[in-house]
């Protein structure tokens, strides 16, 4: 069927000497089914095979602070088979800046409970 002969070629790619390149859409299905999988099934045949995680839009990705959404708990599931290397591309750095913003008024707002003397303050 097609969707063992998809398997099959996964597979292969990722047993070969050089290497390969899985490509997966942005769905809960294709992380856990398509990329988990295959990279289970590949630590199998090779204990301890390495891959590297790459994000494209990184910042489209993950959308909810506490993680609820089924896709960005694939994406962390994908995480807990420690590639060597992640990382996050993304073009509009906005949501990144405002999580570091959120971030150092949530430790600003710490240190203002514990001391008045503080001089930083964000509105």
């Amino acid at each position: 069927s097609g969707s063992i002969a998809k398997k099959d070629l996964i597979d292969e790619c990722l047993q070969s000497d050089s290497g390969g390149t899985l490509v997966i859409a942005d769905t809960e299905c294709q992380v856990c089914k398509k990329a988990c999988n295959a990279i289970e099934r590949y630590r199998k045949k090779v204990p301890n095979g390495k891959f590297f995680f790459v994000i494209d839009e990184a910042d489209a990705m993950f959308r909810t602070e506490d993680k609820r959404q089924k896709f960005e708990q694939a994406l962390q599931r994908l995480q807990r088979l420690n590639p060597v290397i992640t990382t996050y591309i993304s073009a509009t750095p906005l949501p990144l800046l405002l999580d570091l913003i959120f971030k150092m008024k949530d430790e600003v707002n710490d240190e203002d409970d514990e001391s008045d003397d503080n001089d930083i303050h964000m509105a």
